[in-house]
């Protein structure tokens, strides 16, 4: 009604009316009236919104997100980007991640994907009272290909001068390959603060193994009995063949796993924390 009321009341094709967050409180499916009644105004229109359901129903050319995070001034950039981003991501990497990046004032933590995701962020909650700096805002690209991808066009641009940029891989040809991208991009900036590593093994895991993966923080007493338990119950060789691999299986559990099985992760959160600190001093 109150817009309404701008639109055809107090303003006429000479106005700019400005709006801040117009969708604040508003049922989801009003949310989406909010754009007819901008197209069918006369004035132009200007106005702020965090709501995803929101932009879904604007067109991309109007949309720009915004960042002011130092020194440097406002930083503005269009939506063709994370758009992009999420196109080559599969949907993993969304709008609303690039917005949380443009906005956000903590160290950012690039990782491959969304079980690195929920296993790094299911094992902070594990061992909440040792990291309470620990701070990072962490940003699943939907595989280690996309982790330089995201750096260069998302990250990069709007990286502060206060702000440390870390991107982890899986120890395997993939995460190398992505690991030696983001030093490529790393020696072109500088002036950016960029890590990139291979998740750091832990004290006696063995040497001879050419990769690690993020699942190998776990430890193997976690999901041993449930595969087990699947090879049981198997009656047939199809059986067998179906059973579900330990990474599935690891994918479908984390969150029933004890804390003891989560102690490895302390090596990686760790790792992360000196990395912070030695930034800082």
């Amino acid at each position: 009604m109150l817009i309404m009321l701008i639109n055809e009341i107090l303003s006429d094709e000479n106005s700019l009316i400005l709006l801040d967050e117009p969708d604040a409180h508003l049922h989801i499916e009003r949310k989406k009236e909010i754009k007819k009644l901008i197209t069918d105004s006369k004035a132009f229109t200007i106005l702020t919104t965090h709501s995803p359901t929101l932009l879904n129903n604007l067109n991309e050319e109007n949309i720009f997100i915004f960042s002011n995070k130092d020194s440097s001034g406002v930083n503005v950039f269009q939506l063709d980007k994370p758009k992009g981003l999420e196109e080559i991501t599969g949907g993993e990497f969304s709008l609303i991640d690039a917005t949380l990046i443009a906005a956000t004032e903590k160290d950012i933590l690039l990782v491959e994907g969304k079980n690195d995701y929920n296993y790094l962020t299911e094992a902070l909650k594990r061992f909440e009272g040792e990291y309470p700096d620990f701070n990072y805002l962490i940003i699943n690209c939907g595989g280690a290909d996309n982790v330089p991808v995201v750096l260069e066009q998302s990250v990069l641009p709007i990286l502060g001068k206060n702000q440390l940029c870390v991107c982890t891989f899986d120890e395997d040809d993939n995460g190398k390959k992505g690991k030696k991208k983001v030093e490529e991009i790393k020696s072109k900036n500088p002036d950016k603060n960029i890590t990139a590593i291979t998740h750091p093994r832990y004290e006696g895991f063995p040497s001879k193994r050419k990769e690690f993966f993020m699942e190998d923080y776990f430890a193997p007493s976690a999901y041993k009995n449930i595969l087990k338990e699947d090879i049981e119950k198997a009656t047939s060789f199809k059986n067998v063949q179906d059973l579900s691999k330990a990474k599935t299986i690891i994918e479908k559990n984390y969150i029933n796993f004890k804390n003891e099985e989560f102690e490895h992760f302390k090596v990686i959160l760790d790792k992360l924390m000196e990395f912070k600190k030695d930034f800082r001093s």
